[in-house]
C-alpha cells in the first residue's frame, strides 16, 4: 500500500478537472522505506524521497503494523518532516524551486 497525507494542496477546476494537487508527504511501508518524503502530488512528482547513503535511519523509522508519528513543519517556504522522531525530510522552497538540506548522509548521490 502507497499513501500518504497532503499539505498546502488545491483542487481547482480549471486544473485537471479538479483534480487535488499539491504536497504530500509520503507513507511507505515497503522496504524502500520512503515515509516521510515530500511528494508533489499530480504535479512535479517526487520533491524528496530518502533514498541517498546514509540516510538508513530515514528509511526504517517508520515500524509497519505499529502506531507511527509522523510531523510535518511547515513554515514559509521550509518545510520538514520526521517519522518517529527521526528527521527525514529538510526542504526549502525558493520561487517554487526547492533546495535540500540533508540531515544525514549525502544529498547528491
Amino acid at each position: 500500500m502507497n499513501s500518504g497525507v497532503q499539505f498546502r494542496s488545491l483542487s481547482l477546476p480549471e486544473y485537471m478537472n479538479g483534480r487535488v494537487h499539491g504536497y504530500q508527504v509520503e507513507i511507505d511501508p515497503s522496504p524502500r522505506g520512503y515515509t516521510g518524503g515530500i511528494y508533489d502530488e499530480a504535479r512535479n512528482g517526487w520533491l524528496y524521497a530518502p533514498n541517498n547513503e546514509g540516510q538508513e535511519a530515514a528509511r526504517n523509522a517508520f515500524k509497519n503494523g505499529q502506531w507511527n508519528k509522523i510531523r510535518v513543519e511547515a513554515i514559509g517556504n521550509h518545510i520538514k518532516t520526521w517519522v518517529n522522531g527521526v528527521p527525514v525530510t529538510n526542504l526549502y522552497d525558493e520561487n517554487n524551486l526547492f533546495r535540500f538540506h540533508c540531515f544525514a548522509g549525502s544529498c547528491d548521490k
